[in-house]
């Protein structure tokens, strides 16, 4: 007897949602197993009708009247009946609730010990909202690929193994190079070994639930949904993983396309937003390639977009690195100009119009300072 009793590594952050996923499966199955399992099959059981039809169509009788006839049933049976997803009658609800309910205690132990050793890892990768949403997707999956081999059946189907198949499934493509702690039970011998988790995973679905389908004949475990819930979580992921990689080279193609893009062109064609990035990327020998001109175009350009900091940047750039620029004045006059209008900084723009006047600047130049002067004294006396 093989049994896993845990996995490694594990992450470090709590899974809520599967810890939740296993609370509710348990307290779903403690609340309605307990009070109903011990309450015996009468004529005032909910739901009694439609489950002595059923009963009585799968034996291939017309009628079931002789209640004493079911005596090792339970009301807890014809509630599972009633909420258990039959292929014979399938409807939205009972697909959600079938995969709450449980036929016995070792069915729930059994379920839940597979969640909680492999859930924690497949939530971690996906998110808690991911996570719930591929549980309850491949459950739903899992549901409906037995049914195409069921259709007929009245026999309802009820447990998480379908939903928890999906999560070993997603498990299997993104940890497959895990090790999955076993207790191994061979008469007095007893022992704990790692197994690599692709092992342990191709062993459950080929051994456990494959080949007993391809053998045939009669069985309480409903292998289909374990085999179509495997599938469909690796299908999820696979469809995942391939979305990632569509994004990431979007990302990339961006990244590439935005590399390509140059600093003359992305001027000339006053895309402002491309030329401040180019800009940004070039080290200092490549800036003192660009023409000054381009410099206060691109300046000009983010100062018509309200793009006042990104400007002002630039402008320290090149105040900084061009001391001998022939329109040094001119840079200066534009820094006062953005810190006065653009970001009201009277006090940063009047510095930068007294420089503008110690450089010896153009008439019209220093026309223009003289009246960022003129504007901040007066606004000062006010």
């Amino acid at each position: 007897m093989f049994i896993p009793i845990g996995d490694e590594p594990n992450p470090r952050e709590t899974p809520f949602v599967n810890y939740a996923l296993i609370v509710v499966n348990i307290a779903a199955f403690v609340l309605v197993y307990l009070p109903l399992s011990m309450q015996p099959i009468s004529e005032s059981t909910p739901y009694i009708n439609e489950f002595l039809q059923d009963l009585a169509r799968s034996n291939g009788v017309s009628r079931i009247t002789d209640l004493s006839y079911l005596k090792h049933l339970t009301s807890y049976d014809v509630f599972l009946h009633q909420w258990g997803f039959r292929p014979a009658s399938p409807s939205i609800v009972t697909i959600l609730s079938s995969m709450f309910l449980h036929g016995g205690w070792m069915h729930l132990l059994g379920n839940m010990l597979f969640l909680w050793i492999f859930g924690d890892n497949v939530e971690h990768h996906l998110g808690r909202a991911r996570y719930l949403s591929a549980y309850l997707l491949t459950g739903v999956a899992a549901t409906l690929f037995f049914a195409m081999f069921q259709a007929d059946s009245t026999i309802p189907l009820v447990g998480a193994s379908g939903a928890i198949s999906g999560v070993l499934g997603c498990y299997y493509v993104w940890f497959s190079r895990n090790e999955v702690r076993v207790l191994m039970v061979l008469f007095i011998f007893v022992q704990v070994i790692s197994i690599p988790a692709r092992w342990v995973l191709l062993f459950y679905l080929i051994i456990d639930n494959i080949l007993p389908v391809l053998q045939g004949g009669q069985s309480a475990v409903a292998h289909g949904a374990h085999i179509g819930g495997f599938f469909a979580g690796i299908g999820l992921a696979k469809y995942i993983d391939f979305q990632k990689e569509q994004q990431r080279a979007e990302r990339d193609a961006e990244q590439a396309a935005r590399e390509d893009i140059n600093f003359g062109e992305a001027i000339e064609s006053e895309a402002w937003e491309d030329a401040l990035e180019c800009y940004a990327q070039m080290s200092m020998n490549e800036r003192r390639t660009i023409g000054d001109w381009d410099v206060i175009n691109l300046v000009d350009g983010l100062t018509k977009s309200n793009r006042y900091e990104a400007g002002l940047a630039v402008l320290q750039r090149f105040i900084g690195s061009r001391p001998t620029s022939p329109i040094l004045s001119l840079a200066h006059l534009r820094a006062g100009l953005i810190h006065l209008h653009g970001m009201s900084r009277a006090p940063a723009a009047y510095q930068h119009f007294l420089t503008v006047l110690d450089l010896n600047p153009p008439p019209e130049v220093e026309q223009a300072a003289r009246q960022g002067l003129s504007l901040i004294e007066s606004q000062t006396q006010h």
